[in-house]
């Protein structure tokens, strides 16, 4: 608008309102150019303020989702009078939903976003959601049939499954509009899987506490749903607050028209990015593995180790710990080593935590296993943030990823999700040929030794297996960090 009033200011005038336009012209522009540079340097000077509310973003978001695996199954069987089969259905649906759905949902995500200009929007919708459904989950119902509750449990989980995925995808598609250097990108997406770590230990440890000083039942379990979706609501708000005013930017966001095109074509024009596809089945591969390896380490305590119940949180906080190190390491390693060999180191940590797993196992050594168990999880926190990192650049990067960034981060949830489901299954389905008999008290030596095998076994294949897919993905992806670089050389 001001170099339009300066063209009709030159026009018809002498040169003395030629020289007075060009110099107001100046002004303009060195104000426009002051005033962009104080923004720039307000965003940088607050960029670990930015850190902080972006990572409890993701704090809050799981804090409305963690209840549920760690709680909901108990109380459908023991508060809600749901049979233990229908319960599991009740919790087996959502995810049979989410992995047809979750593409769809992360494309329409993006598409909401781009009509606002900005994925916060996206985030607003999700802050009234994400409460309201866990605090409805755990709301004492009328004695409706059995149908009729797992019907409006299905429903629920499903919509809220649904919202977190919304979430998701565009909370994680942010740290692309805040910015575009990877380094910053791995920073911030680190805060993001810190947010998460802690919001799940914080479940796993206070919730029993509130459900228990709240007189337990249901009035405990309602008091613990509100007191947490309270505190998501204003970690969530936090976040929208300091992230407000944020424009997309990243690769298909705002200066891209997205075409009204099908689900399965947007999917078909996917197919040609192998490299994401390759990260796709990586963080397939670790999901399964950590997945059956968490799954796996109850049996361990109770038939490996004789130890009661309560101690599995000697086995578990070590781990979870350990990633939450691997998580703040991250973008350090990421900087220093870059994308491929980064992940070649933390798989290789993972894989040498499996190892000497079985190792102290066979030696029963409590104190190699709980090393040996943080190990795993040290690499774990790393890969968790180099994967998302490197999924995120290589859906923005080039013209496949123009105007799909929702779609392909919705693939990414998909993925993460399955390999969290096949790990459950495969353990499940481990632990039925050693022949682990549930409720028993004790196993002979023979399956106990078939037990060991299996908690190192399952791990170990699918860890083994994600790291020949990054062998044989090195070349796309180092070719893949050359077209960044020159994509940001040409932008600077």
């Amino acid at each position: 608008m001001a170099s339009c009033a300066c063209a009709v200011a030159v026009r018809g005038a002498n040169w003395s309102s030629i020289r007075a336009a060009r110099a107001a012209c100046a002004f303009l522009k060195r104000d426009v150019m002051h005033k962009h540079s104080a923004i720039s340097g307000m965003r940088a000077g607050n960029s670990r303020t930015l850190r902080v509310a972006y990572g409890v973003g993701a704090f809050g978001a799981l804090l409305c989702y963690a209840p549920i695996p760690l709680l909901f199954l108990y109380y459908l069987t023991e508060y809600a009078g749901i049979s233990p089969a229908l319960a599991g259905m009740i919790l087996a649906i959502p995810k049979i939903f989410d992995l047809a759905l979750d593409p769809w949902i992360g494309r329409s995500a993006d598409r909401f976003a781009q009509g606002r200009g900005s994925r916060i929007a996206v985030l607003r919708v999700c802050i009234a959601i994400l409460p309201l459904s866990m605090l409805l989950l755990f709301l004492p119902l009328p004695k409706w049939p059995p149908a009729t509750l797992a019907l409006f449990y299905a429903a629920l989980l499903i919509v809220q499954s649904y919202t977190v995925t919304a979430f998701s995808v565009a909370h994680t598609a942010l740290a692309g509009d805040l910015s575009e250097e990877p380094a910053a990108q791995a920073s911030l997406l680190s805060a993001r899987a810190f947010g998460s770590t802690l919001a799940g230990l914080g479940v796993a440890g206070g919730a029993p506490l509130l459900i228990a000083a709240s007189g337990g039942g249901h009035r405990g379990y309602l008091v613990m749903a509100l007191v947490l979706g309270l505190a998501a609501a204003a970690a969530l708000l936090w976040c929208c607050h300091a992230a407000r005013g944020t424009p997309l930017r990243s690769a298909g966001a705002a200066h891209h028209r997205v075409a009204a095109e099908s689900l399965w074509r947007d999917l078909g024009a996917t197919v040609a990015n192998r490299a994401f596809y390759a990260i796709a089945l990586m963080l397939v591969l670790i999901g399964i593995g950590s997945s059956s390896f968490l799954s796996l380490l109850p049996y361990v305590n109770k038939y490996l180790l004789y130890a009661p119940p309560e101690r599995l949180s000697v086995l578990l906080v070590p781990i979870f710990l350990a990633l939450l190190g691997g998580v703040a390491v991250a973008p350090a390693v990421f900087r220093r080593l870059g994308t491929t060999a980064a992940m070649l180191l933390a798989l290789t940590v993972s894989i040498a935590g499996v190892l000497l797993v079985g190792m102290a196992i066979w030696r029963a050594d409590d104190a190699l296993l709980i090393a040996s168990c943080a190990l795993f999880g040290f690499g774990g926190g790393v890969m968790t943030v180099l994967i998302a990192t490197t999924g995120m650049q290589l859906a923005s990067v080039g013209g496949a990823g123009e105007g799909r960034l929702g779609l392909y981060l919705g693939i990414l949830f998909s993925a993460e999700k399955l390999g969290q489901s096949i790990g459950g299954i495969a353990a499940g389905g481990g632990l039925s040929l050693v022949h682990i008999t549930p409720g028993a008290a004790s196993i002979g030596p023979e399956v106990a030794a078939r037990l060991g095998v299996l908690t190192v076994a399952a791990p170990l294949a699918s860890m083994t297996a994600c790291l020949c897919v990054l062998l044989a993905s090195a070349t796309g992806l180092k070719r893949h960090e050359g077209v960044a670089a020159g994509r940001r050389e040409a932008n600077a």
